[in-house]
């Protein structure tokens, strides 16, 4: 007989807000958990990481969190130390579809219950095939929790070779999980290196954006607690095509201040046309031509509250 009851029909208000039920009762413990907890292997902890789509091509911004990820993930495992850092998968007992409802409960959960009983993380936002929202996070649990667990008896659900402090913290999920409007989670130790587990967790980036839905626009992605970031997403690869447009980049900002009669540093290119300058006129750069440098070139509008101004006059449009 299957233990979940299906839930009542929901209501027009809970379908618009998308959190309504899908089962009526949340967790059951490791056992139950591992069979049906999404983007999972035969273990949470697999060397062998789902691969993303081969027709899913990543924007360069979405590359650079995947590698700083997977930078940031092998460096937590080597300071934390690998037996001491597990990977909590986290779901929801009622389909969640807005990121900032699942967000709420979330830092609920962590201001209770995880700065409580863990160390630091990295928390990872994904969705599942339904469009409902789980989390992935690798976390430092503060002791051993890997040593002399069987590897080959997990693998068939057998638990009986965890230790007893990892034990104690199964049951104190088990617990309080549900109270914060958590549902079934797994907690196991990391099988593979902290290489190897860098590479695993960075896949993550690619799987989400293959599920993406709109209401995810602004979602922050990956999450870090305070100390558990290394690397960051400000670098470029070292490519061809990276060098070309930091050579464009330098041709623009060069010609631009012969233009204002300065010799412009970052900072002033980001008090005369903003913050997102490069952005912003990355067509414009795009279209330099390194070997003919006598084409014009259109500026994307100055922010109306500068006070660097030109000499010469308008900034809109200017000879090459």
């Amino acid at each position: 007989m299957d233990k979940y009851k299906p839930s009542k029909r929901p209501s027009l208000t809970e379908i618009i807000d998308g959190d309504y039920t899908v089962h009526s009762e949340p967790y059951s413990g490791p056992r139950e958990a591992l069979a049906d907890l999404p983007c999972l292997n035969s273990n949470n902890s697999d060397e062998t990481p789902q691969e993303t789509p081969k027709t899913l091509v990543l924007s360069v911004s979405h590359r650079r969190a995947a590698a700083a990820l997977s930078w940031n993930v092998e460096h937590f495992v080597s300071e934390c130390g690998l037996e001491n850092v597990g990977m909590l998968t986290l779901t929801f007992p009622r389909k969640v579809l807005i990121p900032k409802n699942a967000q709420k409960k979330f830092n609920n959960l962590r201001k209770q219950v995880l700065a409580v009983h863990f160390g630091q993380y990295i928390k990872v936002f994904e969705r599942q095939k339904s469009g409902s929202i789980h989390y992935h996070l690798l976390i430092d649990c503060g002791f051993d929790i890997r040593t002399g667990l069987d590897w080959e008896q997990l693998e068939k659900r057998i638990y009986s070779s965890a230790n007893s402090k990892l034990r104690k913290l199964w049951a104190m999920l088990r617990e309080e999980l549900p109270k914060y409007g958590f549902g079934r989670s797994e907690l196991l130790p990391i099988k593979t290196t902290a290489e190897a587990m860098g590479k695993y967790v960075g896949k993550y980036i690619g799987k989400h954006i293959d599920a993406r839905m709109w209401q995810d626009k602004g979602v922050r992605l990956v999450e870090y607690s305070s100390k558990a970031r290394m690397a960051t997403c400000n670098f470029q690869f070292a490519s061809p095509g990276s060098k070309l447009w930091r050579e464009k980049t330098r041709s623009f900002a060069m010609h631009l201040g012969q233009h204002l009669g300065k010799r412009l540093t970052y900072e002033d290119l980001s008090r005369l046309l903003g913050d997102k300058w490069a952005f912003n006129n990355r067509h414009s750069i795009l279209s330099i031509e390194l070997d003919n440098p006598s084409l014009p070139i259109r500026i994307a509008p100055v922010r109306p509250d500068t006070k660097f101004t030109s000499a010469r006059g308008d900034l809109d449009f200017i000879p090459w």
